[in-house]
């Protein structure tokens, strides 16, 4: 029972210390979003979903700090918008 303690207290001990290890390089990271976010619809300009997207991004601004454009990307269904987001650069 006394084994159990002691290794329960080492391995709280090695938590905290790598908790407190990482915590600079968490904090002397920026913001994240740093940059704009675009916001693909993949349908028309005009539509219901483009009214939602732009109506969302208009609220999202003053959280995120950043601007949101909206991008209409319409054709094939939705599928060229989807095949845009799927091919678009990862941020992270």
């Amino acid at each position: 029972m006394r084994a159990l303690g002691f290794w329960m207290r080492r391995s709280l001990t090695v938590c905290i210390a790598a908790c407190g290890a990482f915590a600079g390089a968490a904090l002397a990271q920026d913001q994240y979003p740093s940059r704009p976010i675009e916001f693909i619809v993949p349908w028309g300009p005009g539509g219901g979903a483009d009214q939602v997207a732009r109506k969302l991004g208009q609220l999202l601004e003053p959280e995120l700090k950043v601007s949101l454009p909206v991008i209409n990307v319409p054709g094939a269904t939705g599928q060229t918008g989807h095949a845009k987001l799927l091919a678009g650069h990862a941020d992270g």
